[in-house]
């Protein structure tokens, strides 16, 4: 058996988890309600499933709560590559509406559409996106959660992407893709 120096730090950090989770499940939290405006960093990918390509974001969200169980959210990202030293170049801007279901006192699935626009930053290629997406956010105490999100969506681009497939290019304008999102939150 071969010893990896990662092992220590996987079991701390299940340890810690564990102990979010048992304390977080006896505290008492409050949740965002009417009125209340959330400022959140996140990071998140994007998978063009015909394309063998992931464009890697990070950003803010300003969420808007309407109600308890409803929010606007609109978002702000670049797209960032990591492999060639981080270099920034796209952006992209979003609305969500975003409903929410009742559920315990720390967590709150919610779900809803999406809608935005991207372009890199000499505006040549720009693409519009719409769809659906569902997450979760976990109450780890008052101010502070975290949680996943994931959604699927159809991109349209003005310009073609070129897909390689099976010794056959192909130009598409329209792609399905699916976006996956990481998010830590600490509200004031």
């Amino acid at each position: 058996m071969r010893y990896h120096y990662f092992q220590p730090m996987k079991k701390a950090q299940i340890v810690l988890l564990f102990l979010l989770i048992g304390v977080s499940a006896s505290a008492q939290m409050r949740k965002p309600n009417a009125g209340d405006i959330l400022f959140q960093p996140d990071a998140s990918i994007v998978r063009l499933l015909q394309d063998d390509q992931s464009d890697r974001y990070i950003g803010f969200n300003i969420r808007s709560f309407v109600a308890a169980s409803r929010a606007n959210r609109f978002s702000v990202d670049v797209a960032v590559d990591w492999q060639e030293s981080l270099v920034v170049d796209k952006i992209r801007l979003a609305y969500a509406r975003e409903l929410h279901q009742g559920n315990s006192a720390n967590r709150s699935f919610y779900w809803g559409p999406f809608f935005g626009i991207g372009s890199d930053f000499d505006f040549d290629d720009y693409s519009i996106k719409g769809g659906v997406f569902s997450g979760l956010d976990f109450f780890v105490s008052d101010n502070f959660f975290i949680g996943p999100e994931m959604g699927l969506g159809i991109y349209g681009f003005n310009n073609p992407i070129i897909i390689e497939h099976d010794d056959e290019i192909l130009e598409a304008y329209l792609l399905i893709g699916l976006h996956m999102k990481i998010k830590m939150v600490l509200t004031f």
